[in-house]
């Protein structure tokens, strides 16, 4: 974001601002063994055969509900993208998410290619199982779904959501941030969901939207306080 940002008002967390919130990374690992948890005992096969009820008939009924996690998740993106945002250029900004983001998910899109390969399943590849070295080399780029190519592993879907939320945000960070700025980016985002449904499996995404937009209004609420109008 711009270094520059104009405020009425010194935000209450500027002070706080680069230091880590230790509860964010608690949630974020409750989230990703609740989300664990969905898929091996309610998403997929185990062995191949029964269904996750017949090895575990009880715990299968409350970890169902452990696909909330990924909206959890896209919550806490949108309050830590916000909150790390402010005061980077748009450079920083880019480097800073790539960095974040793209060499982890390289390790593991490599990872699940040669698994698959040396044992195929059913991962959303073709048929056999086995992805081909251009669907692996396309996935390496995170734009797959949207190029219409096969993910290595469809449990990486919600990186295209997220890196489309950064994108959007970026243009916002070139404007420069400010309270008023980001207020409004997710109000129109959550209008725009409404009133161009054609448009949200690009863009507006109106079923995740929302859990964007209500980390953004946390991280606004971190730096300006509870009261709307409390910061510019």
């Amino acid at each position: 974001m711009l270094a520059a940002v104009t405020t009425t008002i010194e935000p209450k967390a500027a002070v706080r601002r680069t230091s880590r919130l230790h509860a964010l990374d608690g949630l974020r690992l409750v989230c990703a063994l609740s989300v664990a948890g969905y898929h091996y005992s309610v998403s997929w096969r185990m062995d191949a055969v029964h269904p996750p009820e017949y090895h575990l008939p009880t715990a299968s009924h409350g970890l169902i509900y452990g696909f909330l996690g990924v909206e959890v998740f896209f919550l806490i993106s949108g309050f830590v993208i916000g909150m790390s945002a402010w005061g980077r250029t748009p450079r920083q900004f880019a480097v800073a998410r790539a960095a974040r983001l793209y060499p982890a998910y390289w390790a593991c899109v490599i990872l699940t290619a040669v698994v698959v390969t040396v044992r195929p399943v059913s991962t959303g590849v073709p048929v056999s199982g086995v992805p081909t070295v251009g669907q692996v080399a396309v996935n390496l780029t995170m734009l797959a779904e949207p190029f219409g190519f096969p993910l290595v592993d469809t449990v990486y879907w919600t990186l295209w959501a997220e890196l489309r939320f950064y994108l959007m945000f970026a243009l916002l960070v070139a404007w420069g941030l400010s309270c008023r700025r980001v207020a409004g980016f997710a109000t129109v985002w959550l209008i725009s969901g409404l009133v161009l449904p054609d448009w949200g499996d690009v863009v507006t995404m109106p079923q995740y939207a929302p859990y964007f937009v209500i980390g953004l209004a946390l991280c606004l609420m971190r730096r300006y306080g509870p009261t709307p109008g409390s910061g510019r």
